[in-house]
């Protein structure tokens, strides 16, 4: 007998049966509940044994921003899923269930679809456009930093055959990015949702504004409200195609009436780079210390957003640290 049945028997009536949902890079564990009468429902699990990275508790960090923010996004009417029953001794929210396949299920073997797309666009808008939930974590400069620390404690020197990045590499990376994160915040802030990208996103069958539903979100912070863009538009799980980037891009700021377009591109490039270095080095570490080598595969989805970007004035100094730090090589044997 599993810990949560005591929980499904109170919350469900009659048999129910349990599957494994497949899950990325989080440490929260997802089943779904299947009932006789079809039904379905998911059930989050985040363990609550130990503390979060930032060293906060599961209901401090997870269930209990979730709960928050899936609220705020109702409110705002985006299509989320809807709280069931939650226990937070246990760690358990049983959740709406969405269906199976999300955005990355779909479009990493096939064109993306425009109208799916420009529905999880308008979901942004409506943020950029609304009054930000209060009393959110804040997109600090050291979100920023700690991008690079993630690229300098994995990925480097997972490149240079075990060789650790030295201390002056620590210190020049930081004040580049932090550099760049001054370009990131020169646009207007509010609710950023941190992990909006293909694999949190689901088409739903449905239509309006209901079209896509939003599955993760208790990460959500204050901070430029051109971060989620460029999460969604620089997927890192799989090449998004450049022309529909930028035909994304422009449908954003024409239904958001951005008045600074440069500025607005400037803090999109800039976040989609500062988020993909970070990332380099969680798919290594992922690879290295979790023993998750499928990851590898992936970093070289990564390095042509990070190659166009460079090539913005704003990361001249970011461009010459890497082709000077780095080998020739920049793929990691899978």
């Amino acid at each position: 007998m599993a810990f949560y049945d005591g929980f499904l028997k109170a919350e469900l009536s009659g048999i129910y049966t349990i599957s494994d949902i497949c899950q990325g890079m989080s440490f929260r564990t997802y089943k779904r509940v299947h009932l006789n009468d079809n039904t379905t429902y998911v059930l989050m699990i985040t363990p609550t044994d130990k503390p979060l990275e930032d060293g906060q508790s599961a209901l401090e960090g997870v269930i209990r921003p979730f709960i928050k923010v899936n609220r705020y996004l109702a409110d705002l009417g985006v299509h989320v899923p809807e709280i069931k029953a939650v226990d937070e001794a246990l760690g358990l929210v049983l959740l709406e269930d969405f269906g199976h396949d999300t955005f990355y299920d779909l479009y990493q073997s096939q064109p993306v679809s425009l109208s799916h797309y420009k529905s999880a666009v308008d979901i942004l808008v409506k943020l950029y456009n609304n009054t930000s939930l209060e009393n959110l974590p804040e997109y600090g400069e050291n979100l920023a930093t700690i991008r690079g620390d993630f690229f300098l404690d994995d990925y480097l020197p997972a490149l240079r055959g075990g060789v650790a990045s030295t201390q002056a590499e620590y210190e020049e990376l930081h004040r580049i990015l932090s550099e760049i994160y001054n370009t990131v915040t020169q646009v207007s802030w509010g609710t950023i949702l941190w992990d909006y990208h293909s694999p949190n996103l689901m088409p739903t069958g449905q239509k309006g504004d209901k079209m896509v539903g939003v599955l993760d979100f208790q990460d959500a912070k204050y901070g430029p409200l051109s971060y989620d863009l460029a999460s969604l538009l620089y997927d890192a799980r799989f090449p998004f195609p450049a022309k529909e980037r930028q035909v994304l891009f422009d449908y954003f700021v024409e239904q958001a009436g951005v008045d600074d377009i440069q500025a607005f591109k400037d803090s999109f490039e800039m976040a989609g780079l500062l988020r993909n270095i970070g990332v380099l080095g969680r798919f290594a570490r992922s690879a290295y210390r979790d023993g998750r080598p499928e990851f590898l595969s992936k970093i070289d989805i990564l390095w042509p957003y990070i190659d166009e970007v460079l090539e913005n004035p704003v990361a001249l100094d970011l461009k010459s640290f890497l082709m000077r730090v780095m080998p020739k090589e920049r793929l990691i044997a899978v």
